[in-house]
């Protein structure tokens, strides 16, 4: 007597008797079954440990200006202070096109630079910090230091808080401050005080009046003479 013997195939992944790693997917065979680690995980299916992704750049797509950071089974790369994601990269991101992103004060620019900015004190400011990554600008006196642009014949007067200064002509120029031209005086009678027994002599910045022919000077102040017939 012959007896037909039908053996069927247990599936263990299926029903859950396989003893593969909880990170580890079983793949059934006939009679048996594998383990292999998922990925992001190394081993042998049976025991699987993380693969930190971070540890070797060859096995994360990070850019250099992100960080990479090690998950379970994976890594996620995240943009680096001063960086935002745009796609898939990470680019700059410019402080100084908004007031809220830097600290500058009113009396600095703000310059931008690779993840970060910096602050520059303004033209007509300098830095007495000794922190150069926070400087402190005040007001340079340019009247003081002689650096002003005025003319020789204009007074400088600075302009505090706003890194400026004003020139204007002394008296008996004439001129924006950085130019200044002598004002001749005798030109107009309305300019000089000479009398008619005088005649006016323009000088650098002012007049004298000085006794006509035929008149002397009594007076003892030499620059307001009064002039007598001989």
């Amino acid at each position: 007597m012959c007896y037909s013997l039908n053996f069927l195939d247990i599936d263990e992944c299926l029903d859950n008797s396989d003893v593969c790693h909880e990170d580890a997917h079983c793949y059934n065979t006939v009679g048996s079954y594998n383990c292999a680690c998922g990925d992001g995980y190394g081993g042998d299916g049976f025991n699987c440990t993380d693969i930190n992704e971070c540890s070797d750049p060859g096995l994360h797509s990070c850019t250099q200006n992100a960080t990479c950071m090690n998950t379970e089974g994976g890594y996620k790369c995240v943009c680096n202070e001063g960086f935002t994601l745009q796609g898939s990269i990470c680019i700059d991101i410019d402080e100084c096109k908004e007031a809220r992103l830097h600290n500058c004060s009113q009396n600095q620019t703000c310059a931008n630079t690779q993840g970060s900015y910096v602050c520059v004190c303004k033209e007509g400011f300098h830095d007495v910090s000794s922190d150069e990554e926070e400087p402190v600008c005040i007001d340079v006196d340019e009247c003081e230091e002689g650096t002003s642009h005025c003319h020789p014949n204009a007074t400088c007067q600075n302009v505090v808080g706003v890194g400026q200064y004003n020139c204007t002509c002394d008296s008996g120029f004439a001129g924006d401050g950085f130019r200044c031209k002598d004002i001749d005086e005798c030109k107009e009678a309305s300019l000089h005080n000479c009398s008619q027994n005088q005649t006016c002599a323009n000088t650098q910045g002012s007049y004298v009046c000085v006794c006509k022919e035929g008149f002397h000077n009594v007076a003892f102040d030499e620059e307001e003479p009064v002039c007598i017939g001989e």
